[in-house]
């Protein structure tokens, strides 16, 4: 089996911990053309780790409610002792309800965010929304297939 036919049994959403500050921020830096809802005015390394320590020990502060790091079983390296499943994302809920979600570019197109999302959805539910850039049709496909409906169109001035 390969990357390219992975079912979404073999991903996995797991709690973001301190060990995954490192990842999130390389999972940020490589997507930072993409509007994220957690990353607005996070320029740093610095500023990252502030961000995702405030999230860990100051809930009350922090404007997120739960955030995972996606793993998807490692094909590549599966000979590999204690490394089936590699990080290569991220799904984060906010208190408002909004959620969001990213992949690393290398594993998209592959069907992992499909698996994610379903798990997420089996704890998150009630109260959901998210924005998706017109665009996206993967991503609007996604939350159509888990029951989101299209409720508003935002318009705004650039420049």
């Amino acid at each position: 089996m390969s990357l390219e036919e992975l079912d979404p049994l073999e991903v996995k959403i797991i709690p973001v911990e301190t060990k995954h500050i490192d990842f999130l921020y390389q999972l940020i830096k490589e997507n930072i053309n993409y509007t994220l809802i957690y990353t607005k005015n996070i320029l740093t390394l610095k500023q990252h780790k502030k961000y995702v320590n405030s999230y860990l020990h100051d809930y009350k502060t922090n404007e997120v409610k739960k955030w995972y790091v996606i793993y998807a079983l490692n094909y590549k390296y599966e000979e590999q002792i204690g490394v089936p499943y590699i990080p290569v994302g991220s799904v984060v809920l906010k208190k408002s309800g909004e959620f969001g979600y990213q992949l690393l570019l290398d594993f998209q197109d592959k069907g992992i965010m499909r698996g994610a999302v379903k798990q997420f959805f089996k704890e998150h539910r009630k109260g959901l929304w998210c924005m998706i850039n017109p665009i996206n049709k993967r991503s609007i496909t996604l939350v159509e297939k888990n029951g989101l409906q299209l409720t508003a169109l935002k318009y705004e001035v650039k420049g």
